[in-house]
Formats: structure tokens, sequence, C-alpha cells
């Protein structure tokens, strides 16, 4: 019924944003009401028992049972406010029972009968007060421990987990207006993916790129890179912030060479399957970002912008003229250590940009 009560009028602005909070607080109520007036049915029971209590004494008790159950299912609403509202309502409901059921010609009747305190009555009210408030107190914070997985779990679609974990307990704040940092940044991107695409079904390309990018960005995880944006089937990756590592190169061209040799899995499996494989072309470069969210009010995104992304994405670019899989610049080549292999292709000009860059193309000394 609740359901349907004013609901045209409430689904309406300016009522819509009050609507869901006004049927949960009326189910509140009904549930109260309704408990209360079982207990006073089932009460009636109790009296004439082995128990030996009135109908005065017994009423009370079972409302105080039943109340503290309502409440502690009430604490899976995730809200303080409710869990004291629900206590609230529940002792007007019970007290208000008690008086019709029972019959009493006044207030001071129910609590103090012949000048004595009611000793029932006040353990339904002190019962009701204090388990509201312990249930508001678990709901809070039940409901913070749910708010906090639920945003680890989002962050970690795009970070890994470590990051994601610094970043809900506050020791990273993403929540900045702009931060340079320097960092390794990662560009991907499938080299004939235009050419697969008009050759397969759109359901087996999707199929694809879905088990594509899961791989690769586990890969991406696995050495502490930060998913930045998947861009069409390419992929953008960055390392050194916004959490300083300083092997953040070596980790970014240890995920490029890693990417590789998952591509040729993947083109096992496709001429297998009789499908032409796929090439891909990395481009890393390391200098410096600018860390923030950018957007609309509607829509924020956490990236990095700036001359040092853009020659990442250049150098990728570069990989099918170079006939390389892998190219990275001067500047990250000279954070690397003796655990790759370089190849000097010179100075070379990256399209949008006055200045020539010295670049390499790389590979793991397990390479063949």
């Amino acid at each position: 019924v609740l359901v349907f009560i004013d609901i045209r009028q409430f689904r309406k602005p300016p009522f819509n944003r009050y609507y869901s909070r006004l049927v949960k607080y009326m189910y509140i109520t009904l549930d109260a009401a309704a408990y209360t007036y079982l207990v006073a049915a089932l009460a009636q029971g109790i009296t004439g028992t082995q128990f030996d209590l009135s109908i005065q004494s017994a009423l009370p008790l079972a409302m105080f049972v039943l109340g503290v159950i309502l409440l502690f299912i009430g604490i899976l609403r995730f809200s303080w406010v409710s869990c004291m509202y629900t206590g609230a309502a529940y002792l007007c409901a019970a007290f208000i029972v008690q008086y019709y059921t029972l019959n009493y010609k006044d207030t001071g009747q129910m609590f103090h009968p012949d000048g004595n305190i009611r000793v029932s009555q006040l353990v339904l009210i002190y019962g009701i007060v204090l388990s509201s408030a312990f249930a508001s107190l678990v709901s809070q914070r039940l409901r913070a421990i749910v708010t906090k997985s639920k945003r680890q779990e989002e962050l970690e679609r795009f970070l890994p987990d470590v990051v994601a974990r610094q970043i809900v307990s506050g020791q990273t704040d993403l929540n900045t207006g702009g931060l340079r940092s320097t960092a390794t940044i990662l560009f991907s991107d499938i080299r004939n993916f235009t050419t697969m695409a008009e050759e397969e079904s759109p359901e087996e390309v999707l199929a694809f790129l879905n088990s594509y990018f899961n791989d690769m960005i586990d890969i991406i995880f696995h050495y502490n890179g930060t998913l930045d944006k998947i861009i069409g089937d390419g992929i953008m990756a960055i390392y050194g912030a916004p959490i300083r590592q300083p092997d953040a190169p070596a980790n970014a061209v240890r995920t490029a060479i890693d990417m590789i040799h998952k591509l040729n899995d993947f083109n096992a499996l496709r001429v297998l399957q009789n499908k032409a494989p796929i090439q891909i072309g990395i481009g890393i470069h390391t200098g410096d970002v600018i860390l923030g969210n950018v957007g609309s009010d509607k829509r924020m995104d956490f990236t990095a912008i700036g001359d040092t992304v853009n020659t990442a994405a250049r150098l990728e670019a570069l990989t099918r003229e170079k006939n390389t899989p892998i190219l990275i610049s001067s500047s990250t080549r000279r954070q690397l250590n003796g655990d790759f292999q370089f190849q000097n292709l010179g100075m070379v000009s990256l399209k949008g940009k006055k200045t020539m860059l010295e670049v390499f193309s790389v590979s793991g000394n397990d390479s063949v």
C-alpha cells in the first residue's frame, strides 16, 4: 500500500528526493505498530502459566524482547538515524498499545500503580533506549566498513590492491586540484584492430577485447601500475604516481615485455582458431606530469596530463614505423639497469614536437 501512497505526487520535483526516505520511515512506523500489536496478542498466553506473571507485567517484558529483535534487524539499514527512529517509534507504539489493550485509566496507572514503580516498564524503556543506542553504533560502524569496502573495490578496478588500500586508509589523497609529479607513462595500442573488427563479428571482437584487457590490466597491476584509462583498443597506465616508486621506469618496461609475452599466447590461440595474429605497439616515457581531477561537475576523472603523456603516445605510434613492439625514451633508458637489452634507434622527430628525441627498443634478457 505504501508504495502507491501519493506515488505520483512524491515522484515529481521537488518531492522525489524525499520519496525513498518517506517510504522507509513509514515502513519502520508500520513495523513498530505491527510488532507491538502482535506482542499484545501473544502476551495473553503468558499470563496464567508457570511464569505466574500478570498481563500488566508480561506485556512490557514481551515488548522489550521483540523490540530488541526489531532493532537488531534494523541494523541492516546501515543508518543510525533509522535505528534511533525505530526505537522511538517502537516505544511510542508500545505505550499506545498497552494503554488501550489493558484499558488503563491514565498513564500513572501504567507506570506506577498503587504508588509503586512497575519494574517491567522500566525494563522496556531503558532496554529499548540502550538497545537503540547500541544498534545505532553498530549500524554506523557497519556502514563505514561497507562504504570503505565498496570504495576500495571500485578503486581496485583502476589501481593495484596496495595503492587502493592506501587511498582508502587516507595515506594517499586523490582529491587534489593538481599535483606535479615525476611519472612513467605507458601507452599501448592494437595495431591492426580495424582489420580485425572488419573480419570478425562484433561479439567475437568484444569477447577478445574483454579477455585482452583483463590479462593486460592484470600485468599492469602486478607491476604496481595505475590504469589511467582505456581508449578504444588502447591502454594508458601510470607508474610512480600517485604513489612514488623508485623503480617505476623498470616496472613500466617489465609490464611492456610481459604484455608482449601474453600477446604471443593470444596469437597462438588465434592461429588455432584460424584467425590472423594481432600486433601491439607500446610507448614508454618518463617525465613530469600533472595529476588531478579533470572533467565537469557531473563526471570527473583522476588522470595525468602534460607533455610526458603526449610523448608516450607518440612513441607508441612510432613503433609501427620502427617495426618494433616497444619503444622507450632516453629519459626512461637512463633509469634502467642491466635487466634489459636495448637497441639505440637514434634521434627521431615526433609528431607535434619541435625537439628531437633519442629512442630505444627494448627487450628482456631472457628474450630470444
